[in-house]
């Protein structure tokens, strides 16, 4: 018996706009997965949108005000040498394989992990309170959502409806404090 044929027809409705190259019915018959999992699935793909426009906001945020404030060597100035090694890392991957499209966006905050975006803010805060108001409001949200990213990242299944509801308030509150000054 084919998992597709028993798949409810709402249920397969769920993935037919992410999945615009695969049928349906393939995608409900990945060899070990059951409907459950791709409906989890689905639902997850959910919280990737959210986290990586958080994730992108931030990281264009920090490089405008860097570039703003410190010019544009602003990287050399705040970036530590983990951040540098885990940069020249990802550049030298990139340059040699060749057949994976290189990240996208060119700035270096591309390179490093949602952590390095929060001790950026903290190395220059003076930079960052008239935006942010407190670095609580990093400090708070950033930490808390860092463990439930990584699941989200590497693929894996938040089971609790509370996790969503903290990833979607992280962003609102992200979206509130910061989207006033968009156009900076």
């Amino acid at each position: 018996m084919q998992v597709a044929a028993t798949v409810p027809h709402n249920s397969r409705k769920c993935c037919i706009g992410i999945l615009n190259k695969l049928e349906t019915t393939e995608i409900f018959n990945t060899p070990y997965l059951n409907h459950e999992d791709v409906l989890s699935a689905d639902r997850m793909s959910s919280l990737y949108v959210i986290l990586h426009c958080y994730e992108n906001s931030v990281r264009c945020f920090i490089e405008k005000i860097f570039s703003k404030e410190l010019g544009d060597n602003w990287w050399e100035q705040v970036a530590n040498t983990d951040m540098l090694k885990k940069v020249e890392r990802v550049k030298n991957k990139e340059i040699k394989n060749k057949w994976v499209s290189p990240r996208g966006g060119s700035s270096p905050l591309y390179c490093i992990d949602w952590g390095d975006l929060a001790k950026l803010i903290k190395k220059k805060e003076e930079l960052f309170l008239p935006y942010i108001g407190d670095i609580n409001f990093i400090d708070n949200r950033f930490a808390q959502l860092e463990d439930l990213r990584n699941i989200v990242a590497h693929h894996g299944i938040l089971p609790s409806e509370d996790d969503f509801q903290r990833v979607f308030i992280s962003y609102r509150d992200w979206c509130r404090q910061i989207g006033q000054y968009k156009n900076l």
